[in-house]
């Protein structure tokens, strides 16, 4: 403990007689303590982190190519899949969308009747897409043309509204 102490004091008075040098020596590890830590924050929400669904380990992409899969495929898979819990399908895709007498461009997501089930992702308020909706790719099946929209998207573009008409369109 002696050989310790003598050498945090040799340290201290070695930054306490060259100030300009102390202030880079700190200045330095700050700046890289910073970089460091922004760079895992990104890292750890962008690839770390898991996804906020039921069992994000059970989860299995297939991809052909790095596209999707056709339609039917995809519903051959869900017909004969015996080692699969469930399977479902989803594709990006840009939407205009008119409120308020404003237009803008958004980004939405396709997906099948299975997608919020598979998932295990319920809804926070109403209803989410059911595998009866998904009959007649596009049609909604009985309900009509079904969507749901994120919490970030309700809380921008409808202040946490319920009531409110809006029009999309591909």
């Amino acid at each position: 403990m002696e050989g310790i102490a003598r050498n945090l004091k040799f340290a201290w008075r070695a930054l306490v007689a060259k100030p300009s040098f102390s202030l880079t020596v700190v200045l330095t590890l700050a700046l890289g303590i910073g970089a460091n830590t922004a760079i895992f924050s990104i890292l750890h929400a962008l690839v770390l982190r898991n996804l906020p669904v039921a069992e994000p380990d059970r989860l299995v992409v297939v991809s052909r190519n790095q596209l999707s899969l056709p339609y039917p495929l995809f519903r051959h898979f869900q017909d004969h899949a015996t080692t699969l819990d469930g399977v479902l399908a989803f594709r990006t895709a840009p939407w205009r969308f008119s409120s308020g007498g404003s237009t803008g461009r958004i980004t939405g997501v396709l997906v099948s009747g299975s997608y919020f089930g598979v998932l295990g992702v319920p809804a926070a308020i109403g209803t989410t897409i059911r595998p009866e909706d998904d009959v007649t790719p596009g049609s909604g099946g009985e309900r009509g043309p079904v969507a749901v929209l994120s919490y970030g998207f309700w809380q921008s573009r409808f202040a946490g509204r319920t009531r409110r008409r809006a029009t999309s369109r591909r």
